[in-house]
């Protein structure tokens, strides 16, 4: 038996029995962020190609088969499950929607948004009416709002619910999610995402700081002009390709981190080891400090 056989079929033996397991006792008995150990899949099979002992290579075949089916089993079962909320917390809610609203209040200066949510498609964009608005256009994703609202700052909290698929009739649910905001504020984004399709475009939103965690993802980026004089963009992903389109005028500073990457930089000049910085970064008035991380990842900077 080869050791790609012996991966294989221990990953599905053990995914199998996982989900039966779990249709048995009603409940998920892995904690869902498990999902984030799956770096350590790709130690387990490199191993396996360079160990030289065959009983070895089938250990780590094996194991890496069975971290397989534990990395996508708490990934793939996230979205079906609901959140639990603290009820003491003092804030407008509204449970299990599909589309939420509000309305554009010029006192709320500064607005953080927190994203917690598993897999789907995901698009930011401008809106000149609402703060906010939130929804899908087809039925398929729930989620929750937690609002806390003072004298000029809003935070909204945003939480996926349960998702519901199905394959082979007219009923075409949609795993996906819109948000639109209004220009006005300066905002902080925090996102927490699990495999994902994103296309989040910041370029007429004034930002503050913006980090994105965010599993196997296909990423496109668009930044705008920063709030005050700096701003940071932190991204952390998974198995992912990004694509990230920065203006022109504005000072910019890459660092990166990434396993097995291509990287595409675009009028970006490199300083060093992993630091790229724009023309003329030092004197510039406003500038974007970026910093990537990842695993197996392509990148490509561009401009507009």
């Amino acid at each position: 038996m080869s050791f790609k056989r012996l991966f294989w079929g221990v990953g599905f033996v053990s995914l199998g029995a996982l989900y039966l397991i779990s249709m048995i006792s009603g409940s998920s008995f892995l904690p869902e962020i498990l999902y984030k150990l799956w770096p350590l899949l790709l130690i387990l099979i490199g191993a396996a190609y360079l160990v030289k002992d065959e009983k070895a290579r089938y250990a780590f075949a094996g194991l890496g088969g069975l971290v397989l089916a534990i990395v996508l089993f708490s990934f793939l079962h996230k979205p079906w499950h609901c959140f639990s909320f603290d009820s003491h917390k003092d804030a407008d809610r509204e449970l299990k929607v599909s589309a939420y609203s509000k309305t554009f209040d010029p006192k709320f200066k500064r607005v953080n948004i927190e994203l917690k949510a598993g897999a789907g498609a995901f698009i930011i964009a401008s809106d000149s009416t609402n703060q906010l608005s939130l929804y899908q256009k087809r039925d398929g994703m729930k989620f929750t709002v937690d609002t806390l609202f003072s004298d000029s700052s809003a935070d909204f909290t945003i939480e996926t619910k349960d998702v519901e698929f199905k394959f082979g009739d007219n009923e075409n649910h949609d795993n996906s999610m819109f948000l639109k905001l209004h220009p006005a504020p300066a905002y902080t984004f925090d996102f927490d995402i699990g495999a994902a399709s994103a296309d989040f475009d910041f370029s007429k939103l004034r930002t503050e700081d913006i980090k994105i965690n965010i599993g196997a993802a296909s990423l496109l980026i668009k930044l705008g002009v920063p709030a005050e004089r700096t701003a940071e963009v932190e991204i952390e992903a998974g198995a992912s390709s990004m694509n990230m389109l920065l203006p022109k005028d504005i000072g910019i500073e890459l660092e990166t981190d990434l396993a097995l990457s291509s990287k595409t930089m675009s009028d970006l000049k490199q300083e060093s080891e992993n630091i790229y910085r724009s023309e003329g970064f030092q004197s510039a008035e406003k500038k974007l400090y970026i910093r990537v991380h990842g695993g197996v990842s392509s990148l490509s900077i561009s401009h507009y």
